[in-house]
């Protein structure tokens, strides 16, 4: 039995072996897409110097659906966020509606435009109608890491809702070298959303639990996800879990468009959700 935003059904045989063979299909996709980002040359993003490397602020949003008629509100987040001191963003994933070339170049744009740093992860959306290949060419990597003041921040690619071993396998290599006392992951598809199905999250469970105990082995402070279209958040393993995919007003039911802002403060990480 299937339960999808509270409709319950039996999944017949034949539904399950399509899940099971998009899941294989999810999983090459990821797999080629980190290849790409570790064969190829695309743009990166590098460290960001901090004024105040251990008391700084930065802004995180998800699904900002650039392209929509419903993604028309991260231009005036960035500008918030800018106006209220944050020293750069973080974009959870669903940067483009489509992924097509004039979504994405107006993304770089109104960032630019706004005249704060914003670093990117991808999401499903920018895959669609074969998105990926005007991802890497416009956007760059969409697996990377970098350090701003006394904090580490890695982006991972779960646009089809999976990590895959080789990236799981980069990401614990990356934490094996990191230095810095804080650690923050940004994906877009969440570990966890409340009660809602593996429409909203990571459809491995395996993967799940695997990606969970790398957090705590390294004792990740933050995990910043999008794809649910509202605010969801929850401690795992002494990480803590959130989710921000409000930065539009595409909402899921009950929630209002937003995105939250990270005080780092030592290693003492707070949030406040901000609402547009």
């Amino acid at each position: 039995m299937t339960k999808i935003r509270g409709v319950k059904f039996f999944a017949p045989i034949s539904i399950i072996i399509i899940y099971l063979a998009c899941t294989n299909i999810q999983t090459g996709q990821t797999t080629q897409r980190f290849y790409d980002n570790i064969n190829g040359n695309l743009r990166t993003y590098g460290d960001l110097t901090i004024t105040t490397p251990t008391s700084f602020s930065f802004s995180a949003m998800g699904d900002t659906h650039i392209g929509s008629s419903g993604g028309a509100l991260m231009a005036r987040a960035l500008q918030m966020s800018k106006n209220d001191g944050d020293s750069f963003a973080v974009i959870a994933g669903d940067d483009s509606n489509t992924g097509i070339e004039s979504e994405l170049l107006t993304f770089l744009s109104q960032i630019s435009d706004s005249g704060l740093t914003a670093f990117p992860a991808i999401g499903n959306h920018d895959i669609f109608f074969g998105g990926w290949a005007n991802y890497k060419r416009i956007i760059g990597r969409s697996i990377y890491s970098l350090n701003a003041g006394n904090t580490h921040f890695i982006f991972l690619d779960t646009a089809n809702g999976a990590f895959g071993e080789d990236q799981l396998h980069w990401l614990t290599d990356d934490l094996n070298r990191n230095t810095l006392p804080n650690k923050v992951v940004i994906m877009h598809f969440p570990i966890y959303i409340g009660e809602f199905s593996s429409l909203y999250k990571i459809s491995s469970d395996e993967e799940a639990t695997i990606f969970k105990n790398i957090m705590h082995k390294f004792g990740v402070n933050l995990v910043i996800s999008g794809h649910y279209h509202g605010y969801g958040e929850k401690f795992i393993g002494g990480t803590r879990y959130i989710v921000t995919g409000a930065c539009n007003n595409i909402l899921d039911i009950g929630n209002r468009s937003g995105y939250v802002k990270v005080t780092v403060s030592g290693t003492d990480l707070s949030i406040r959700q901000i609402e547009l």
